[in-house]
């Protein structure tokens, strides 16, 4: 997934490799309610998605992505937990909701 997200042009791609990147992470924590609730944001991820990758392009998704994965296969939630939280704070500042999350 990461390497269809790195290699395509096109932005309705990136953001499928996204989505599913995303829920395998959500699969990974084992949390079902997180996949829950993921799913049924599945639409509004889309479209941030969308807005996001179309200014910023694939690039700190992929380098968030790593870092997270990283931290799953070291099986160290706490680290896991924290890049997640850097991706989230990214994603809301890329979409210009910076504001909402941190102060």
């Amino acid at each position: 997934l990461q390497e269809q997200l790195a290699h395509t042009s096109d932005t309705a791609r990136a953001v499928e490799a996204d989505m599913a990147t995303h829920r395998l992470i959500a699969d990974a924590s084992g949390n079902v309610i997180f996949r829950i609730v993921l799913d049924s944001l599945a639409e509004l991820g889309s479209a941030s998605r969308m807005k996001t990758i179309g200014a910023v392009g694939t690039g700190p998704a992929l380098d968030h992505h790593r870092r997270i994965i990283d931290a799953i296969r070291r099986r160290d939630s706490e680290a896991a937990r924290e890049e997640m939280r850097n991706h989230i704070l990214a994603a809301a500042k890329d979409l210009s909701l910076g504001e909402l999350f941190t102060g």
